[in-house]
């Protein structure tokens, strides 16, 4: 049985008419661009933790859902098109007071992300609500469950695997662990010529972090800085024109695919080294807590 406190705030659960709530991506919606894919599995996180703890605490059985139909990656993942799908012009703004808690329903911050949960899914008033939500996870722990139903949701199709697995050959990687530069923005949509201090800063940082006997695929955003450290023996990669899935104003469907082949070939991988100059790197953090990957993080001086 719930504590006092958490008693009190069930009692006041009473919406009886939402059964699902979907995380919405595509590439704009009315007023805003989402950000990148790393930032929209996070939502997912938060999402599932949210609709979870709603359903143990209100003996309900809302059902946590992703649409990633109006995404053009939807080409490369497996799709359920049974609906005839059009973009969503307006959505419900998902706005939950989160913050990282215990789990522990005698912390006065659980309670109050378990008053924020009820006030917020009393106020929806349809059976099934799409949203859109790139909020950090409320609790350290995500269960498997819901990474398996994330991780169902977000599959290669046949084509895209048979992409992944000819890169895989012809890098000739089994083992291998990733080492992941997210660069500013700025110096690489579109990319600008890194100067030798910013190489010289790089090499120094990743020679700190990786052990010369592993084989590390290199993944990052620009692709001069690839070549660049791809001259070490024990770096393979693939030279890609990727993008960022969300805020990129004109996206090929070439970029789109390599930007999804760089995320598979790392969840694919026994650890990620992330470097990043903005004190995380969603693209391969989320996708380290999708896969269970091992996960170092190195932050970067913003030059």
């Amino acid at each position: 049985m719930p504590n006092k406190i958490c008693s009190e705030l069930v009692a006041k659960y009473n919406n009886t008419i939402l059964k699902k709530v979907t995380n919405v991506y595509q590439l704009q919606f009315i007023d805003f661009k989402p950000p990148g894919l790393g930032d929209y599995l996070r939502g997912c996180f938060c999402m599932t933790q949210l609709i979870n703890l709603l359903n143990k605490y209100c003996n309900t059985d809302v059902e946590f859902d992703m649409d990633l139909r109006n995404h053009p990656m939807s080409n490369y993942i497996v799709c359920d098109n049974t609906e005839i799908c059009t973009t969503y012009k307006s959505i419900g703004n998902f706005h939950i007071d989160v913050l990282v808690v215990k789990e522990d329903e005698d912390d006065i911050c659980f309670q109050h992300i378990l008053r924020e949960t009820i006030n917020y899914m009393n106020r929806i008033k349809v059976p099934n609500f799409y949203t859109f939500c790139c909020k950090f996870a409320v609790f350290d722990r995500i269960e498997e469950k819901d990474k398996n139903l994330i991780r169902s949701k977000f599959t290669p199709n046949q084509a895209m695997e048979t992409y992944i697995q000819s890169v895989i050959t012809e890098l000739g990687i089994s083992d291998y662990q990733v080492i992941h530069i997210r660069c500013r923005d700025e110096i690489s949509f579109p990319p600008k010529l890194l100067t030798n201090k910013f190489l010289e800063m790089i090499d120094k940082q990743v020679n700190a972090n990786i052990d010369a006997g592993t084989k590390y695929l290199l993944i990052t955003n620009h692709n001069e800085l690839k070549k660049h450290l791809m001259k070490r023996p024990n770096f393979v990669g693939k030279e890609t024109e990727i993008c960022h899935s969300g805020q990129d104003s004109k996206q090929t469907d070439t970029q789109i695919r390599d930007t999804l082949l760089d995320f598979f070939l790392m969840s694919r991988s026994s650890g990620i080294i992330g470097f990043s100059p903005y004190g995380l790197t969603g693209f391969s953090l989320e996708c380290s807590k999708l896969y269970n990957i091992p996960y170092k993080f190195v932050s970067l001086p913003h030059t």
